[in-house]
């Protein structure tokens, strides 16, 4: 054998070692998150102030690290996203108030590359595609005017779109302790398609009027999680 094939057989060997004992470190990580959601969407109620709605995150995570700086992150999580609106009059000791609010409950597989600054300490981004499964869609409504209260909610989740696509942003922070890896994140979605189908429903004090363009979910989110 050439001088020059056992020195690019040794190369090769001594490659592949190296990114054997990487694969053996940590080739693998599952765990589990959880933490709060901040939603809002893009349309505006005529007479109406939009508000943020909170929600819960929670599932579960598998992560491969293809090297030291570049790993796939991705998520199985229920998701609760949505908005609120409220709407408020006040004139001559006489007053009403209003207010909507749309509960949405998906099933999201964020699917997102991730790069890690640092060694045991890290900060890390990630970013990619989010795709959601709507489990449940109500709307509710409340009117108090002149001392009546009225309250109702209906399922809407036959006006919806029963798929969403998303692009998530994240930044944070993650802690490598042995074999465990504990972190804090907060991550961003929009929604790419139109959330729903069609934005004319609901009756009495659950009709709403609504812009006709693209409705889109628009969540932030502080999470916590631990892998394994």
């Amino acid at each position: 054998m050439s001088k020059k094939l056992w020195v690019l057989t040794l190369t090769i060997l001594f490659t592949l070692a190296g990114s054997f004992a990487y694969s053996q470190e940590k080739p693998l990580k599952f765990g589990i998150l959880g933490g709060l959601n901040m939603t809002t969407t893009n349309i505006e109620i005529p007479f109406m102030d939009s508000k943020i709605r909170p929600g819960l995150g929670i599932g579960g995570i598998l992560e491969y690290w293809i090297s030291q700086k570049f790993g796939i992150h991705a998520d199985a999580m229920y998701n609760m996203k949505g908005a609120k609106y409220d709407f408020n009059l006040s004139f001559m000791g006489a007053s009403a108030s209003a207010e909507l609010n749309w509960k949405f409950a998906y099933l999201s597989f964020p699917i997102l590359g991730k790069l890690a600054f640092g060694d045991r300490t890290r900060f890390i981004l990630d970013f990619g595609p989010e795709f959601s499964f709507l489990l449940s869609a109500k709307q509710q409504a409340k009117v108090d005017a002149m001392g009546q209260k009225e309250e109702e909610e209906i399922d809407i989740k036959e006006h919806m779109n029963s798929f969403e696509f998303a692009f998530d942003l994240g930044l944070g922070v993650e802690f490598l302790l042995g074999n465990t890896t504990l972190f804090i994140e907060s991550r961003g979605s929009v929604s790419l398609n139109d959330i729903f189908k069609d934005k004319e429903f609901g009756e009495g004090i659950n009709e709403v009027e609504m812009e006709d363009k693209a409705a889109a979910n628009i969540a932030g989110s502080l999470r916590l999680g631990v892998l394994f």
